[in-house]
């Protein structure tokens, strides 16, 4: 990240005040970044994952608490969960770090080494909440180093379904950077994560928090947001009915991930695509679904005047309550879904929607061939390369099916997991 990014993430990290010095003891502390609160509950981010599982064991009788990491923008009352934060004092100790660094090296002293200002942070929250386990989505090494100095469980849940091989070159990280637990939400994850095993790692596969929250006789239903179960109103019922759903990264905006950059042309959809829309306005209606990361920064709003100029020229499509509405409600009214590389092509199967991805970088033997593999088998996705006419055949072939199930987990291996982690001080209450 260059000096610019990083400083247009820290004005608006620094505008919120730091709570963390309001933390205290808690059976289970949990962590996300700004990006893995992606959806609103009662129109405040919320991360469909961590804060389903914050539910969960909150109705359990564990007493939560979340920290958001620093830099961090979505923070106390912003959020949901209404994270702790520290930025400011990060910061503060960063720059007292670098200063201190700068006369110990002219006076040949040893210097504070990298990575000191996150571990500070870290060990401090650790040693006021006095957590029995942490559950993390992205676990930072320094959280995991602090933690197992005080051997507190570090549980990464895993934010997406269908990894393949091992993430993060954590095959080749240390043990202390990583986390003593990986919470896998379905079973190639848990194959492609098992080698970790050998390093003591172990791989959990639990239900997954979001989905599991809707079955009839969850407990959790009364902690379901309306809004999460409405059907948008603007969808024709005489129609075929495509969801089109958009994905940041191929703009200009891919940052580090280099692969994603010159794909599309526009920045948003293929030419071949918007053919297609134009030649289909008498029998498919096309739900255009801005991703949360364009629908929630500002910066992305020069994108609006295309889409509001798509949709004056094509009346069967729309977006703006497509954007609005959460996949859980839109995705069963809809026959099929067209994405870039994507993970809502699990959400999709999920309900038994089918989908094709038009992203080159998922095709075989490029960067990202090697994700969906279950799906592709099983006949919920295909990869193609974006072609006017397998666009316009898969659109007019497309049936739903019958929903997709990710794992054979179920609500016991979760009971399992918890009654083992029990925290002393709740048995005791």
């Amino acid at each position: 990240m260059g000096f610019t990014s990083k400083l247009k993430k820290l004005v608006p990290a620094l505008k919120a005040k730091d709570t963390i010095d309001e933390m205290t003891v808690c059976d289970v502390l949990l962590l996300c970044n700004d990006a893995d609160r992606g959806d609103l509950k009662f129109g405040l981010p919320y991360s469909k994952l961590l804060d389903s599982v914050q539910e969960d064991l909150t109705a359990r009788g564990y007493n939560c608490k979340q920290f958001a990491p620093p830099l961090s923008t979505i923070v106390g009352d912003l959020a949901w969960a209404k994270p702790y934060s520290a930025t400011r004092l990060f910061l503060s100790v960063y720059l007292s770090g670098k200063l201190k660094n700068l006369f110990n090296k002219i006076s040949n002293k040893s210097t504070l080494p990298a990575g000191y200002a996150e571990r500070y942070i870290y060990k401090k929250v650790l040693e006021m909440t006095r957590p029995q386990m942490v559950i993390v989505i992205g676990a930072p090494a320094a959280l995991c180093q602090e933690a197992r100095k005080l051997s507190i469980p570090v549980m990464e849940l895993l934010h997406g379904i269908g990894y393949v091989g091992i993430k993060w070159n954590w095959d080749k990280e240390p043990v202390g950077n990583l986390p003593t637990h990986i919470l896998s939400l379905d079973p190639v994850s848990s194959e492609s994560f098992s080698p970790l095993k050998e390093k003591g790692i172990q791989i959990i596969e639990i239900p997954h928090p979001w989905y599991i929250r809707f079955n009839e006789d969850a407990e959790s239903q009364e902690n379901i947001d309306p809004k999460w179960l409405e059907k948008p109103t603007s969808i024709p019922k005489d129609k075929k009915i495509i969801l089109l759903s958009l994905t940041w990264g191929y703009d200009g905006d891919h940052g580090p991930y280099d692969h994603f950059a010159n794909i599309l042309p526009n920045g948003l959809i293929y030419d071949e695509v918007l053919q297609v829309i134009r030649e289909t306005r008498d029998d498919v209606f096309w739900c255009i679904r801005r991703h949360p990361v364009q629908s929630r920064n500002k910066k992305y709003d020069y994108q609006i005047p295309f889409l509001n100029q798509l949709v004056a020229e094509c009346p069967n499509c729309e977006w703006e309550e497509s954007t609005n509405s959460t996949l859980h409600s839109i995705l069963p009214v809809c026959d099929g879904n067209i994405a870039m590389f994507s993970m809502t092509v699990y959400e999709a199967a999920a309900v038994g929607v089918k989908s094709l991805m038009l992203c080159p970088t998922a095709m075989e033997g490029n960067i990202n061939g090697d994700f969906f593999p279950d799906l592709e088998k099983s006949g919920y996705l295909i990869k193609a390369e974006p072609n006017v006419e397998v666009i316009r055949k898969w659109v007019a072939n497309v049936k739903k099916g019958k929903p997709f199930s990710f794992t054979n987990s179920t609500a016991e291996s979760w009971n399992s997991l918890l009654m083992e982690m029990k925290p002393k001080r709740l048995t005791e209450r």
